[in-house]
């Protein structure tokens, strides 16, 4: 079971939300929760998505800041993965629309976490 957990800053509420909401709500593997923690308190991006993880109750929790989608395979993808590897943690690259020459680094799949990779 997987959530996803938005985090929200005041001033891009309005702006940004529904869609990151859209790309949660139309994933080819739907996520059995979503919850959404906004940053009323200007207390920054680290203590917002504590506040959303403190509410995920499913075993797995997919981050999402307010300013960016899921692809509609995200959560398919990133499931298969785990279930495939029994991997603890599993994430992705993002791609980044805004800068074309923007070149994703090789999957490191059943590789330990490298920081400076």
């Amino acid at each position: 079971m997987i959530t996803v957990a938005i985090s929200a800053h005041t001033p891009r509420v309005a702006t940004t939300l529904p869609e990151a909401l859209r790309s949660a709500c139309c994933q080819t593997r739907l996520a059995d929760a979503i919850v959404v923690a906004i940053d009323h308190e200007h207390a920054g991006a680290a203590a917002t998505k504590n506040r959303a993880l403190a509410q995920v109750t499913t075993e797995w929790v997919a981050f999402l800041d307010s300013d960016d989608e899921f692809l509609p395979h995200h959560l398919e993808a990133l499931a298969a993965r785990q279930e495939a590897t029994g991997a603890d943690v599993v994430y992705s690259i993002p791609q980044i629309p805004s800068a074309p020459s923007f070149v994703a680094a090789e999957p490191q799949y059943g590789l330990p976490f490298d920081p400076d990779a």
